[in-house]
């Protein structure tokens, strides 16, 4: 269970979107968009096959009435393919499983791909659960392994009482939930004893992934099923009873899809808010949003890019002044911010002003930039906050 632990960004992370202007164009600031971006680390992207679709035999695509609408805050290219079906997150890091191989892949946060990794033993994972300390999955199987996936060591493993091909985990209970495509959903706990199970239905059907989310009140069962017009299905259900909700939301109405079918499913805080994030089997990794989830501890942002101005007459010296703010309630002092100029190697400085919550702090760079040509330029100027819990509002552009 992810929802308690905020995302600690230790890594430094800024996107960047090519853009251009006329010099004698105004400028515009523009934040960057980070909620979608290609992913170019692995030349297989995106190209699913039928072949790489772990797909219930049964499942049919018939749309379902949709009972609540969730906002879509990111999507991101699958980095790999090719049987990329699992998801799971520790609030550090997203991995991925590959449900035809020994894989399992890395990810930022942010959605840019770092590695594939591998465990002796382990293959086929389907859908993953975090305990907040291991990660646990099975291939479909009764064998539910424990991983820890940052050292790529196989703990323990133990029998479940059923096949495990969808998996959540419960902090409140130290138990999980799982079943196999439309099998019952059956909870039991560590040591495999099984603590009860109930029917899926009458609409939520082969199932890949789950994820139990207790930071939105109440409590919930979230499952990931291959029903719906696009196979790629939010069923929404009550516990202990599971009886369904009548919550149902096709993630393909809102996400780009393409031939991607329901995967695994996992959640997290999120920029102050409480995410459910899953897979599109090799297509892409989504963020919907659940429910707000309060002010950040640490978050700054470039709020404005304020030189250079806007209009002619350019120098070889022109200085650039950017406007940070505060976003998060701790005050911040004695971090980094940088710049670039049309594409340039970043140019970085040192803030040593305190910004308390919901201050704001003009900074001009130490480094000027020429501007006296004609023709395109482009400016981007970020925070890099070691900690900053919400990396999508450090940059700007401006044009």
């Amino acid at each position: 269970m992810k929802s308690k632990n905020l995302i600690p960004a230790l890594f430094i992370s800024f996107f960047v979107v090519s853009m251009t202007f006329a010099q004698t164009d105004s400028f515009v600031d523009k934040v960057p968009i980070k909620f979608s971006k290609s992913n170019t680390q692995e030349a297989s992207v995106g190209v699913p096959s039928n072949e790489t679709v772990d797909k219930d035999p049964n499942a049919t695509a018939v749309p379902i009435p949709t009972e609540a609408q969730f906002d879509l805050i990111f999507e991101y290219p699958c980095a790999i393919g090719g049987g990329e079906a699992g998801i799971e997150t520790d609030g550090i890091f997203i991995y991925t499983t590959k449900w035809n191989g020994d894989q399992f892949y890395k990810y930022e946060i942010d959605g840019t791909f770092i590695d594939s990794l591998t465990i002796l033993g382990v293959s086929n994972i389907r859908d993953l659960a975090w305990d907040g300390t291991y990660f646990f999955g099975g291939a479909a199987s009764t064998t539910v392994y424990e991983l820890d996936l940052e050292n790529t060591t196989l703990i323990s493993s133990f029998m479940a009482p059923t096949d495990v091909r969808a998996i959540a985990y419960s902090e409140n209970d130290d138990a999980f939930y799982a079943n196999n495509w439309g099998s019952a959903i059956t909870k039991f706990d560590k040591s495999g004893n099984n603590l009860g199970s109930f029917s899926v239905g009458p609409v939520g059907d082969s199932y890949y992934g789950f994820e139990i989310d207790d930071f939105c009140y109440p409590t919930h069962l979230y499952g990931y099923a291959q029903v719906g017009a696009t196979l790629n299905e939010i069923i929404e259900i009550h516990l202990p009873d599971g009886t369904e909700t009548g919550v149902y939301f096709d993630v393909g109405s809102v996400a780009s899809v393409g031939t991607g079918i329901a995967g695994g499913l996992c959640s997290q805080w999120f920029c102050g808010m409480q995410l459910l994030i899953g897979i599109s089997q090799n297509v892409i990794i989504w963020g919907l949003e659940l429910c707000p989830g309060g002010i950040p501890n640490n978050d700054l942002g470039v709020n404005a890019i304020i030189e250079p101005a806007s209009g002619v007459g350019y120098t070889t010296n022109e200085p650039v002044t950017i406007q940070i703010e505060n976003l998060g309630w701790n005050p911040q002092s004695d971090f980094i911010v940088s710049f670039t100029h049309n594409g340039s190697q970043p140019y970085f400085d040192t803030v040593f002003t305190t910004i308390n919550f919901g201050e704001t702090c003009d900074f001009t760079f130490d480094t000027t930039i020429n501007m006296s040509m004609g023709g395109t330029h482009i400016i981007e100027a970020c925070t890099h906050l070691i900690g900053d819990e919400c990396v999508f509002n450090d940059c700007k552009i401006k044009i």
